[in-house]
């Protein structure tokens, strides 16, 4: 089950190539196999306008929304697929950071964070590409930051993340129904491991690492380099099989966890002393147990501090 085909090492002068734009340091994977193609877009921590600035992506419709920090104010710079241009200047309703977020299709929404106060977000907001506009959605049920999030089935899920007065970790979920506008909330749906369980800070740890494929939920487990499958009728996670072998991180942090298409994407590599690999591994869950394809692989000693895949 842990099975790993290697498709060369090929370097960044193959399916890594040079940066988008000349204001952002980005690695950009353009071939996903050999029938289909997306763009996937890891930032680097050089992004020069948002220095010493945690930085967060989403890509929707044919835009690459990333949400930073300029001096005391939060900040959201869009780049246009059509264009290849960027630009800033537009705001959400109540910014935030630390939020959960997920599109589809043209829209996208953000859910929770932390406002610039540091205090914990139950709000959430939708966001239309073609119109370029914020609309403000009805409150969660529960306040978090450091949360995921996923469409699934049409709905809008926020999984795990950390909230109350204590700031403990939410093993919860809660589904967003377009529909009727209503907020569910889903017992268990993080598939936070125990890592994030001994005494360790909750915040040591990333946000859950999780991705839809085919309506279904997958989760990258890393203290224990599984994959799992969440049962949507038992409510429930199941594993399925292994990571790739090599796919390091630091509680999850600098490990990327995406669907592209019918595919699972896992982004990361080793890092010792200064030096390490970035890989991007692939693989199609409909085809049977994880058997990863190693796309590509970049030497770098960069983190994977944050990715987005578009064009899928």
């Amino acid at each position: 089950m842990a099975n790993q085909r290697h498709a060369g090492d090929n370097s960044d002068s193959s399916s890594l190539i040079h940066a988008i734009g000349r204001d952002i340091s980005i690695c950009c994977l353009l071939r996903c196999s050999r029938s289909d193609y997306g763009v996937i877009a890891s930032l680097n921590q050089s992004f020069r306008s948002l220095i010493r600035s945690d930085k967060e992506s989403l890509a929707v419709g044919t835009e690459l929304l990333v949400f930073g920090k300029e001096m005391m104010s939060q900040v959201i710079y869009s780049y246009s697929l059509l264009t290849n241009t960027w630009s800033s200047g537009m705001s959400m309703n109540a910014p935030r950071c630390l939020f959960g977020s997920a599109s589809l299709g043209e829209i996208a929404i953000l859910a929770g964070g932390c406002d610039l106060q540091g205090n914990i977000l139950s709000s959430a907001e939708l966001y239309n590409s073609e119109s370029g506009t914020w609309e403000t959605l009805p409150r969660m049920i529960k306040p978090r930051k450091m949360c995921s999030a996923v469409f699934m089935d049409k709905k809008f899920y926020v999984i795990g993340g950390i909230g109350g007065r204590e700031s403990k970790i939410l093993t919860c979920g809660e589904e967003y129904n377009l529909d009727t506008r209503t907020w569910s909330e889903i017992p268990n749906m993080s598939p936070v491991g125990a890592a994030r369980e001994v005494g360790m800070p909750a915040t040591s740890g990333a946000p859950p690492l999780v991705a839809v494929v085919n309506n279904e939920l997958y989760a990258a487990g890393y203290a224990d380099m599984e994959v799992r499958k969440y049962d949507k009728g038992n409510r429930r996670w199941k594993t399925v099989g292994r990571l790739p072998e090599r796919a390091d991180s630091m509680n999850g942090w600098g490990l990327a966890f995406r669907a592209c298409g019918d595919r699972l994407i896992v982004i990361g590599g080793p890092r010792t002393m200064g030096e390490g690999f970035i890989e991007v591994n692939s693989w199609i869950p409909s085809s049977g147990p994880p058997q990863w394809n190693l796309l590509g692989w970049k030497k770098s000693g960069s983190f994977v501090y944050n990715c987005a895949v578009m064009g899928c």
